[in-house]
């Protein structure tokens, strides 16, 4: 299939509850593991400091899951572009990388032409109707041309 085949498409993208589950039952192990050390701790110090290590890393997961990236990624057919507040008008980005596909799920990694990278979570949930389009956009291929087939100074 070549890229041309892909319908122009939208998708919007936001912080996966999948990662936030993974991240929660994390979390939660480690509670378990700060229970059973604090339990056992000799000083109140020490059964202190871990339980402010586990609040803290709480919080900062929390904080990293709610930050994560918002927008849409478009497909026009040519180009790929993501838009999101930062970039409202839109930026030009390399073709994702897909780095997990788990069916109503994928990971990809894309960058802009100022270095500017992003990982999204893209999920089926967030826009039933267009996950398939997504999907062909893609793992479409750019069209190979006539003079990459035949070599360079090749007619």
């Amino acid at each position: 299939m070549s890229q041309h085949a892909a319908p122009a498409m939208s998708y919007p993208a936001e912080p996966s509850w999948l990662a936030g589950m993974a991240m929660a039952v994390l979390w939660l192990a480690a509670a378990a593991a700060t229970l059973a050390w604090a339990s056992r701790a000799a000083g109140q110090a020490a059964a202190w400091l871990g339980w402010t290590g586990l609040l803290l890393s709480g919080l900062a997961m929390a904080r990293y899951w709610r930050a994560g990236p918002r927008g849409q990624l478009l497909w026009d057919g040519q180009v790929w572009l993501w838009r999101s507040r930062a970039y409202p008008a839109g930026t030009e980005v390399d073709c994702p990388e897909i780095v997990l596909d788990a069916q109503v799920l994928i990971v990809v990694r894309m960058r802009n032409r100022a270095g500017a990278s992003w990982v999204l979570c893209l999920q089926a949930q967030s826009d039933r109707r267009s996950w398939l389009d997504l999907r062909r956009a893609l793992y479409a291929r750019a069209p190979v041309s006539a003079q990459a087939i035949d070599g360079p100074g090749r007619s």
